[in-house]
């Protein structure tokens, strides 16, 4: 155990118990307001600028720093929300699911399911949106560097995750496979970039995905479910979804690229309805070195 790693989770501890103190609606807040007034300083930002120039060519160079801004609001309050994930769990499960598009996947539940979201919205509570439905997830999380912080924060989104929650690993992902064999359901974070998956195309530029969630989709014949749950002004949120098309025929390479291409195509719909409230910062769009954007 490194001296750095128990200087990090003390001062994550110090900070977590002053915001578990708070009401979670002023540590928000509290957490936007710092997050926008000084991550906006922090070399990410010309990262985030970069990233919505190329999403959206038409702003102004005003109205991209302006949405910056709101992004990284965003973000600060994501981190009061996951200090306070026992209080708003509850919360989301009573916000409005628009059931309309995901009709028969709920009417599937207990035959397996896999769900799928990016980082939009409070996507700590995003897999609100499987236990809706009746569903009992498990997940599958990049394990962090110091083994403090991340046995903590896992430990705070263990409940949301009723049939486990698993550090990402080959052995993971046997166990959820497993899992979904037998009826059970999977949620994923799917959005961030993935060299040694597929290629697809994300704001009309080239990116790379992971393509596990469609390959589970299809391996396993159950349904595939995007979804996301925005934060409304007054705090709460607005969940639903959307079926996620796998092609059973073809090749298996050539059907897991078009199925996480698909659940890419309703991402980037999500995002541009919700454009500040999806984490910019991802190095989505990095090729490999050499490679070019035709390529």
């Amino acid at each position: 155990m490194r001296l750095k790693d128990r200087i990090e989770y003390a001062a994550l501890l110090a900070v977590a118990n002053c915001l578990q103190a708070l009401p979670v609606e002023t540590a928000a807040a509290f957490c936007g307001f710092c997050w926008r007034h000084i991550a906006s300083r922090t070399r990410r930002q010309k990262r985030v600028l970069a990233h919505l120039r190329l999403a959206f060519p038409h702003l102004t160079d005003d109205e991209v720093k302006t949405l910056s801004l709101r992004v990284w609001d965003n973000l600060g309050r994501v981190m009061a929300e996951t200090l306070h994930l026992h209080t708003l769990r509850g919360r989301a499960l009573e916000s409005p699911y628009d059931h309309s598009r995901v009709g028969p996947v709920r009417d599937q539940v207990d035959h397996g399911l896999v769900v799928a979201s990016g980082h939009i919205g409070a996507y700590e509570l995003i897999v609100v949106a499987a236990l809706q439905i009746g569903a009992k997830p498990a997940g599958i999380y990049q394990e962090l560097k110091n083994p403090l912080v991340d046995r903590y924060l896992a430990d705070l989104r263990r409940p949301m995750f009723p049939a486990g929650l698993f550090s990402k690993s080959h052995k993971a992902a046997r166990q959820v496979l497993s899992i979904v064999k037998a009826g059970g359901t999977a949620a994923f974070l799917a959005d961030q970039r993935e060299i040694k998956g597929v290629k697809i195309r994300f704001f009309d530029r080239p990116a790379y995905a992971n393509p596990f969630p469609a390959m589970l989709a299809r391996h396993c014949t159950v349904p595939f479910m995007a979804g996301r749950i925005i934060r409304r002004l007054d705090g709460s949120y607005v969940i639903d979804g959307d079926e996620v098309a796998v092609p059973a025929d073809g090749s298996p390479a050539e059907a897991l690229l078009t199925a996480t291409q698909n659940f890419h195509d309703v991402l980037e719909r999500y995002i541009r309805e919700y454009p500040e409230q999806w984490m910019w910062t991802h190095r989505k769009w990095a090729l490999p070195e050499g490679e070019t954007e035709t390529a």
